[in-house]
């Protein structure tokens, strides 16, 4: 077609379009029609003066005439942008507004910025009651779609969307109406898992874990244990009800123990120690004697569970029980498990030592004595206990070995480093000094030195694996090494090798490290993982509660060194959520 004939159809091809664009969807695009058809008429005009391009063909006053009237600039792109210049939307338009979000093809989310998002559900918020549960259930939907996508990519989750999404449903669960929203949450969006999309029940239990209300235990934990419910599901009404108020949710817990699928029980185990250890720590007592003597008789008997995850759990819950109860239970379970970690190599078990460690925390909760992983230190104290004698404890240090102040209480743990660009930065003023006046040592080098002195200060039971990530990750070595002193020079040379590089991308780590040589099975050789971070991550909180869910983590604890300012949203939810410590420098 000649250039003349192209000038002319283009822009009448589009108004012809745009007049007969009724439905939201197709108004969503006019503005990026009308973008379109500007750069095409643009370039296809004829030349002016210093080679710019002419004024638009006349043609383009049909397109503008189907536009509307013409207005300021800023005028026009809120328009563009579906805001109609900042002027409110009545809340039924803007209802369908977030409905044909909520039900078209995921690109067309992408196309919605923060500040649309936002400007739509706080039109729609105005509705009253009378659009409630439509509003509630929309809002779900868009919710649960932004959780389940990725950090990046083309279609990704956007933050900004997300906090619009969760704005939303927080006011609509504490506003005047919120005794409507909950009960739909709690009596059918929970407990009919046909009626509602896996990403509407998981958008209500995200709300629920941000805002905890007592009337939705006994939902929540009919959930944890439903087996109807996905593994997502079950794991986030878990997640849910260690945050819940009142009796309902410690009963949940429990129920989730005792009669829960199995690959939800140690994430149930480890939920109701963090809420036991939190502010609600005397409610099982106070509870009555049924509820503790339910976790009394569970938990002694799952101390001897071949699977460490089970073991560890029931170890750290024997520390609320009464002392004549578990202390001899826990020093017997002690010496089962200090075999597996110390025995002869074909006998050692992944986990045996972070069980170990956890009876030994446990004895000490309940002694106030601290002797360590040492079986026949505590069964000389519990003779000398039950024959009157004064308490003594075996001289020498009992502690573990630490990496920047945390402590491994493990025999198997695996170091993520970042080796992105921003750890080139000068090491932090907590440093060690040598670090600090060593004009060449930066975060990187601080960090290395600091792992290789908690390996040589761990002593030769502890095995550990080594992963760095920056656009991608890498694991050193398949399988696990042994802390000695060839195994630690090995690990000196490789880190020696390292240069700061690329981005901050900590899933790529973490799935390295998962991944192994693809031959481990059925998880990582390691129960205890230790990222080194500055924080500035890709990922978000989101992605870290996604990443939880995956099976290979279950019973993983997950530590963290933040070597920066950033927030590190994903590093303080994973530590959170798994019972570990986030380290600040």
């Amino acid at each position: 077609m000649e250039r003349p004939a192209l000038r002319r159809a283009i822009p009448s091809a589009a108004g012809r379009w745009l007049r007969g664009a009724r439905s939201l969807r197709a108004a969503e695009l006019r503005g990026a029609a009308l973008g379109l058809a500007l750069v095409c008429t643009s370039a296809l005009g004829a030349p002016g003066p210093c080679g710019a391009p002419a004024a638009p063909a006349a043609p383009l006053r049909g397109l503008a005439a189907a536009l509307g009237p013409a207005a300021p600039p800023a005028a026009a792109a809120a328009r563009a942008a579906g805001l109609g210049a900042g002027t409110p939307e009545s809340p039924a338009k803007a209802l369908r507004r977030l409905e044909g979000w909520a039900e078209g093809a995921p690109a067309l989310l992408q196309q919605v910025d923060g500040v649309r998002a936002e400007q739509a559900v706080q039109d729609a918020l105005r509705g009253g009651p009378a659009s409630g549960e439509r509003l509630d259930l929309t809002l779900l939907a868009l919710c649960g779609r932004e959780l389940a996508l990725p950090p990046e990519g083309n279609l990704r989750r956007s933050p900004e969307r997300l906090a619009s999404w969760r704005g939303g449903l927080s006011a609509r669960l504490s506003g005047r109406f919120g005794a409507g929203t909950l009960e739909l949450l709690a009596d059918r969006v929970l407990l009919m898992p046909g009626s509602f999309s896996e990403e509407q029940r998981l958008a209500a239990l995200d709300l629920l874990l941000r805002q905890p209300q007592e009337r939705a235990g006994l939902a929540l934990a009919f959930l944890a244990s439903d087996p109807r419910a996905t593994s997502a599901e079950r794991r986030a009404a878990i997640e849910a009800l260690v945050a819940c108020p009142g009796p309902a949710a410690l009963e949940g817990l429990l129920r989730a123990i005792e009669s829960g699928p199995a690959e939800g029980q140690a994430t149930a185990r480890a939920g109701l120690v963090r809420r036991l250890e939190g502010p609600a720590a005397a409610e099982l007592h106070d509870a009555g004697p049924g509820l503790a003597e339910r976790l009394a008789h569970g938990s002694l008997a799952a101390l001897l569970d071949p699977d460490w995850r089970v073991a560890a759990g029931a170890a750290e819950l024997c520390g609320h029980l009464l002392p004549a109860q578990a202390v001899p239970a826990l020093i017997e379970a002690l010496r089962h498990w200090h075999a597996r970690w110390t025995g002869p190599e074909g006998e050692r078990q992944v986990g045996a030592g972070r069980v170990a460690w956890a009876l030994c925390r446990s004895l000490r909760r309940l002694t106030g004595r601290w002797i360590g992983p040492d079986p026949e230190g505590w069964s000389r104290m519990l003779e000398a206990v039950e024959q009157g004698a004064p308490l003594t404890a075996p001289a020498g240090d009992t502690s573990a070995s630490s990496f920047f102040g945390l402590a491994l209480e493990t025999g198997h743990v695996a170091f993520l480093v970042d080796r992105s660009g921003s750890m080139s930065a000068p090491a932090p003023a907590t440093a060690r000094p040598e670090h600090r006046t060593d004009p060449a040592a930066n975060r990187l080098s601080a960090a290395s030195a600091e792992l290789l002195r908690a390996l040589e200060h761990s002593g030769e039971r502890l095995w550990f694996q080594l992963a760095l990530f920056s656009d991608e990750g890498r694991l050193w070595r398949a399988g696990p090494t042994r802390a000695d002193a060839e195994g630690i020079e090995a690990a000196r040379r490789f880190l020696r090798e390292q240069r700061p590089d690329g981005g901050t991308q900590l899933s790529s780590g973490i799935e390295a490290w998962l991944r192994g040589d693809g031959a481990q099975s059925p998880g990582p050789a390691a129960d205890t993982l230790v990222i080194l971070c500055d924080g500035e991550t890709l990922e978000d909180a989101a992605w870290a509660e996604a990443c939880l869910r995956d099976p290979r983590m279950a019973g993983v604890r997950v530590h963290a060194v933040q070597i920066g300012g950033a927030s590190a949203e994903a590093l303080a939810t994973l530590c959170a959520r798994t019972g570990g410590r986030l380290v600040r420098l």
